[in-house]
């Protein structure tokens, strides 16, 4: 990734909230001004999938990367929303256009997508299977991920046999 360019400085910072923090697309399309508490170091918002509302910490890199591309990447716009496109008009993005950045720079990093989950949902999966890895259990994951219930975060322990087995409970006869 080119952090000699302004979209290559938005993309990376864009590339952070999804694999440090496990935002959607949606959400980061969406993020606002008004969502980021720098003060705090959180990032506050209402997911775009499931209304519910997530509080995430501001994690050092991804608000540094954040920071750089607002002081010397983002063009000038009256627009609230935290990443807009880089030529005119400079409107917030759409879902779809992050997970199509997303998927570029995967590809042309040399990751292979081929039957996999696509653009950001496979960032997504990677913090899963790092959270995993790290023994955080299975309510904070599913928090941090923002779902619902933990039934929706269990899709992401059929990526590590190991660890689902530390699941299984024993059988008493």
């Amino acid at each position: 990734m080119d952090l000699g360019n302004p979209c290559g400085i938005r993309d990376y910072a864009i590339i952070l909230l999804i694999a440090r923090l496990g935002l959607r697309s949606s959400d980061v399309a969406n993020l606002r001004f008004t969502n980021i508490d720098w003060e705090n170091e959180l990032i506050r918002l209402t997911q775009m999938k499931t209304g519910n509302p997530l509080e995430l910490p501001l994690l050092q890199d991804v608000g540094e990367a954040m920071i750089h591309y607002l002081k010397g990447a983002r063009p000038k716009s009256e627009s609230d929303h935290v990443f807009i496109r880089q030529v005119p008009p400079y409107t917030e993005f759409n879902p779809g256009a992050v997970g199509a950045l997303v998927r570029y720079h995967l590809l042309k990093s040399g990751i292979h997508l081929e039957g996999k989950k696509k653009g950001s949902h496979v960032l997504r999966h990677s913090l899963a299977r790092r959270l995993l890895e790290h023994e955080i259990p299975l309510p904070v994951i599913s928090e941090i991920l923002g779902h619902t219930n933990t039934e929706t975060t269990l899709t992401y322990l059929r990526i590590n046999i190991t660890e689902l087995r530390k699941c299984a409970l024993e059988v008493v006869i």
